[in-house]
């Protein structure tokens, strides 16, 4: 069984720098992080977790933005690059921009 997308990025960030720095990202304690990925977290539930884990970890680099964004945010400009408005000029560079991105995800040739 793989892994909840929460706990793989939980992981990847312990991984590319510690367990405390990742906890403090995330805005845990070092002993929750460390639980959930161990597998010995004491809650019956992880929602609360996971849900801290996406909002401070689940983030895409939007090249059209210049910086990190939610994949809510991505998903927005992604569905307004279906159609140029040649009258803004932010929505023509996110138009081009969303159109190259590896985030467009089989949007199909359009």
């Amino acid at each position: 069984m793989t892994d909840p997308r929460w706990l793989v990025l939980l992981r990847a960030e312990a991984e590319r720098s510690s367990i405390a720095a990742a906890a403090r990202r995330v805005g845990v304690s070092r002993s929750a992080a460390s639980s959930l990925l161990s597998g010995t977290y004491p809650a019956t539930s992880t929602a609360a977790m996971a849900a801290r884990v996406l909002a401070a970890l689940d983030v895409r680099v939007c090249p059209g933005l210049g910086g990190e964004v939610a994949p809510e945010v991505c998903a927005d400009w992604r569905d307004k690059a279906w159609a140029l408005v040649a009258t803004n000029g932010q929505r023509v560079a996110m138009y081009r921009a969303c159109r190259a991105c590896p985030h467009w995800e089989g949007q199909g040739d359009v």
